[in-house]
Parts: C-alpha cells; sequence; structure tokens
C-alpha cells in the first residue's frame, strides 16, 4: 500500500511533464523546419546568383573581347609569327 501511496503521485506528476515536453520538442521542430526552408531558399538564390556570376565571368573572358580591348584600348598588335622566339628550357633533374 505503501507503493501505491508514492506511485500514485509520481505518475500524476509526470503526464504534465511529458505532455510539456512534447509541446517544447514540437516548437523546436517548427522552428527547425521553418530554419530550413529559409535556408534552402538561401541556398537556391545562392545557386542562382552564382550561375549570373559564371556567365558574366565567361562573357568577359571572350577572347574576342580581349583582342577587342587589347587591339583598341591598349593599341597591341597581333603577334606575327615570323617575328616569335621561342625558349625552351630544360630541367636539370636535381632539385
Amino acid at each position: 500500500m505503501n507503493k501505491n501511496k508514492l506511485l500514485y503521485p509520481i505518475m500524476a506528476l509526470s503526464f504534465p511533464l511529458f505532455l510539456f515536453v512534447n509541446i517544447h520538442q514540437t516548437v523546436k521542430y517548427r522552428n527547425l523546419e521553418k530554419e530550413v526552408a529559409f535556408l534552402e531558399d538561401e541556398q537556391q538564390r545562392l545557386i542562382e546568383e552564382n550561375k549570373k556570376a559564371l556567365a558574366a565571368v565567361a562573357l568577359l573572358a571572350s577572347p574576342e573581347r580581349v583582342e577587342k580591348i587589347a587591339v583598341n584600348e591598349l593599341s597591341l598588335k597581333p603577334l606575327d609569327t615570323d617575328n616569335r622566339t621561342q625558349i625552351y628550357i630544360q630541367s636539370t633533374g636535381t632539385q
């Protein structure tokens, strides 16, 4: 009988405790769910921004554009293959 006197109050107190823990976990889960959705949207935005940046880099680095700037703005002239000298350096193999 003494055992039952202790068991009922523990059960009576544990029910609200478990209910509180369940509600707390639910709120925590919802907050994490919102954060994940926000981060997924942010990731998608950054991916699109990166694609645009890569396209801009490809456009700016195109050989036609570089040649146009070299000739028109920097007054450079294409190298004549007859006036070109190539130097080859052989490695001695020792470091």
